[in-house]
């Protein structure tokens, strides 16, 4: 899920950042070129850098452009045993759900069994202003419905009382009692609320639940087998843990029940996937060119309008798109990831660290810096003619 405590992305004591530096791994042995060892090189030094400045004990990041690949694992998936990353691991990649989410929907679509322009109305008329409010604008965030998590009194209760009863419809159920950002369709506000929305539409419409819809829609078709929405806050193929800062240590975020109402309970349709590095390569290369819509729904999805909270950014239907490139970002407790693609220059970024601040907003906001810069850096090495 989302947790976007507004913008996308610290420190770590020196012993951990010399030893996560002994840890990395190149994932490829020889290079074509000069040209290509050195792209190497720039790439591995970005995602230390990035690493450095966000304190994160472990990465996973991945490029491919044309012919050219390279993927790296850095530093520990599990700090208390020492367990080094792997490539091949599974995390959760937060708000990059929604591309998943906002896909599906367009499947059901695509079947008829929903239109874009479908009134809120006719699967929540509780909601306020649902006649006004439609398919389209809950997946582009044109809704204006207030989310979560901007709303400080829900956070600090949530850390501090995370046994209470935390759950989307909970959270819907206080959107519904706040004012709007704005008219439905006027404007773009990011709204996390807007996507739980769509769960009962997904449900209501096909008769199963949201997981089951993404695994038969979308991870089955793609083969994509380490692609999912876990039952539960803890996922079979688990092995890397997330962390937060707690002063000058980390603090293992795993288990602690805050965390797990913030990647669990409300995460869902807005953010409570998993997947691998090699599964979102193929994913995001199948939603840059439509493979799984029709030529109408695909451009649907990439018919954008501008972010304002980023010049040159745009947001078409669950998708970012940044001058050519598409993708989206994610954040949840202890995890964060970029999973981007540029079509015209056939190439592929995708990183993750396993550290996230969900509490601290300004720590929060440190983290997710690191974050977006490593994407900049990645950007501007492989192809620095599209910034």
């Amino acid at each position: 899920m989302a947790i976007t405590f507004r913008t996308i992305f610290f420190h770590l004591c020196s012993a951990i950042a010399v030893a996560l530096v002994a840890l990395a791994v190149v994932g490829t042995a020889g290079w074509a070129s000069a040209q290509d060892k050195d792209m190497a090189f720039r790439l591995e030094a970005a995602l230390d850098q990035a690493m450095a400045a966000s304190g994160a004990p472990g990465a996973i990041a991945g490029v491919w452009k044309g012919d050219f690949a390279w993927t790296s694992a850095k530093g520990l998936a599990d700090v208390g045993a020492g367990a080094p990353m792997k490539t091949s691991y599974v995390w959760r990649i937060g708000s990059v759900t929604k591309t998943f989410t906002a896909t599906a929907v367009l499947r059901l679509c695509d079947k008829g069994m929903l239109s874009l322009e479908d009134p809120l109305s006719r699967f929540r008329p509780d909601f306020p202003k649902a006649d006004k409010i439609t398919v389209r604008q809950l997946l582009q965030h044109t809704s204006g419905i207030f989310s979560w998590d901007e709303d400080d009194d829900t956070r600090a209760a949530i850390v501090k009382h995370p046994d209470r009863e935390w759950t989307m419809e909970k959270m819907i159920r206080l959107a519904a009692g706040k004012p709007f950002y704005f008219e439905p369709g006027s404007a773009y506000h990011y709204s996390n609320v807007g996507y739980f929305l769509l769960a009962p539409i997904i449900e209501k419409v096909t008769g199963k639940g949201v997981a089951q819809v993404i695994r038969e829609e979308i991870a089955d078709p793609l083969n994509l087998g380490h692609t999912y929405m876990p039952a539960g806050p803890r996922y079979k193929d688990e092995v890397i843990r997330g962390y937060m800062a707690e002063g000058d240590t980390l603090k293992d975020t795993t288990g602690l029940r805050f965390a797990d109402v913030i990647n669990y309970e409300l995460a869902h349709t807005p953010g409570g996937m998993v997947s691998t590095l090699a599964d979102l390569k193929v994913w995001l290369k199948a939603l840059a060119t439509g493979r799984l819509l029709s030529a109408r729904m695909h451009k649907e999805q990439f018919r954008t309008i501008p972010n304002p909270g980023s010049k040159g950014a745009g947001y078409g239907l669950g998708v970012s798109t940044y001058h050519g490139w598409i993708g989206h970002s994610g954040g949840v407790a202890g995890s964060m990831c970029n999973v981007y693609m540029n079509p015209k220059e056939d190439t592929v970024i995708i990183h993750y660290f396993n550290k996230l601040d969900p509490v601290n907003l300004e720590q929060n906001a440190a983290d997710l810096k690191a974050l977006g810069g490593v994407l900049l850096e990645m950007m501007r090495i492989t192809c620095p003619g599209t910034l």
